[in-house]
C-alpha cells in the first residue's frame, strides 16, 4: 500500500516538473459565482507567463443566451462570435503577469446554472502548449424587472 502511494506521488511529482519547466504558465480566473440575468458581471483573467512573449490565445466557450463585451484586453484582439470568446496576442505584451478583464451578461429571461471554462493557448519554442483554465460553477438567478412567466430555466450548453 504504500509503495502504490510513493509510486503515484512520484508519477505526479515526475509529471508536474515535466509540464512545468518547459514554461512556468498558469491561469486563473476571478468571477463572482452569481450573476442576475439582464445585468454585467465582470470576467478577471490573471495569467502568469514569466518571460513568454510570442503568440498566444485565451478561449472561452459560453453557453447560449449568455453574451460577452470587451473589457481591458491588454491589447489582444477581442471577438466574441458563435458563443466563444477569443483573445488572440500576435505578441504578447511585456512582463510576468497578464490581466485582462470582459464582461459577460445573461438574457434578462433566463435562470439557471452553468459551467465557465477556458484555455490559454501558446507557443514555446515552437510547440504549442496549452493550460486549461479550472471550471467555475455561476448561477444566473431571475431578474426581478421580467415578468416570472417569461422566465426560462436554462440548461447547460
Amino acid at each position: 500500500m504504500i509503495r502504490k502511494i510513493f509510486t503515484t506521488l512520484f508519477s505526479s511529482l515526475v509529471i508536474f516538473t515535466s509540464t512545468i519547466s518547459a514554461q512556468d504558465v498558469f491561469v486563473s480566473m476571478n468571477v463572482s459565482d452569481q450573476m442576475v440575468a439582464g445585468t454585467d458581471v465582470q470576467v478577471e483573467i490573471r495569467v502568469v507567463k514569466s518571460s513568454l512573449e510570442g503568440f498566444a490565445r485565451f478561449q472561452q466557450d459560453l453557453p447560449l443566451g449568455i453574451t460577452a463585451k470587451a473589457g481591458s484586453t491588454a491589447n489582444a484582439d477581442f471577438n466574441f462570435e458563435d458563443q466563444r470568446i477569443n483573445l488572440i496576442w500576435l505578441k504578447l505584451p511585456v512582463g510576468e503577469e497578464l490581466k485582462f478583464t470582459y464582461t459577460i451578461k445573461a438574457h434578462e429571461t433566463v435562470q439557471g446554472n452553468f459551467s465557465l471554462a477556458g484555455k490559454f493557448s501558446y507557443i514555446y519554442d515552437d510547440d504549442r502548449n496549452e493550460v486549461t483554465l479550472p471550471p467555475q460553477e455561476m448561477t444566473i438567478t431571475p431578474s426581478p424587472n421580467v415578468d416570472p412567466t417569461r422566465i426560462v430555466d436554462w440548461l447547460e450548453k
